[in-house]
């Protein structure tokens, strides 16, 4: 999976942690990147849901985890708190858009790096974020589009331009204060087949837009 998200020392709002120590086992909840995630995988909710069509899962939002390596690491006696935190994904169930699944029983997959302000303790109920998007996002085979022609955010069809959007301004303006459902769609079956209910029971609060990349 390769999720390793962007530096911990980023600027940006406030972070959804602290600098309070962090302990190896200790459980928490990581803010979980799509676009930094090279393999493309996401959680999902139940481990038919990679089977299932359109495919959909949450891929950018709050997700549990366990430490994995105490934090800050020491050097020289100082702690450095600029590094990032090193945590196993807990969540048991991922898929990427061609519906293959992730063993949650490999490290390789499941261990990342994530920055400490996309770390916090677990809430004893999930607490509103500010923002909820549901994406309807192309779920075939990708495309390359020329740059010169398209511009470095490319086509809107593209994870690519979906990116830009997410991390150049949702990310960079409210931090890990929101979340996205991604429906990865193939055929106009699969767009007759979303459900809103589908969405609204998944979401943290109810969804205030809507963006269609297809």
């Amino acid at each position: 999976m390769a999720a390793n998200s962007t530096a911990a020392n980023s600027d940006g709002p406030p972070v959804g942690g602290t600098a309070n120590a962090l302990s190896k086992g200790d459980p928490v909840e990581v803010f979980y990147r799509f676009s930094q995630d090279s393999g493309g995988y996401f959680p999902v909710a139940l481990p038919i849901a990679g089977s299932l069509r359109p495919r959909f899962g949450r891929t950018d939002g709050w997700i549990q985890a366990a430490v994995w390596e105490d934090w800050p690491p020491m050097h020289g006696g100082e702690p450095l708190k600029n590094e990032p935190v090193v945590v196993r994904h807990t969540h048991p169930y991922w898929s990427n858009r061609e519906g293959e699944k992730l063993d949650p029983a490999s490290e390789r997959d499941m261990v990342v790096r994530v920055p400490r302000r996309d770390v916090r303790a677990v809430p004893r109920e999930p607490p509103a974020v500010a923002l909820s998007l549901l994406v309807v996002r192309w779920g075939g085979e990708p495309t390359l589009f020329n740059e010169e022609q398209w511009g470095a955010a490319s086509a809107s069809v593209t994870d690519t331009y979906i990116a830009a959007f997410i991390d150049g301004a949702v990310y960079e303006c409210l931090g890990p204060d929101f979340e996205v459902l991604s429906a990865f769609v193939q055929s106009a079956a699969d767009l007759q087949a979303l459900s809103p209910g589908m969405a609204l029971y998944t979401f943290t609060r109810y969804a205030v837009c809507v963006i269609r990349s297809t």
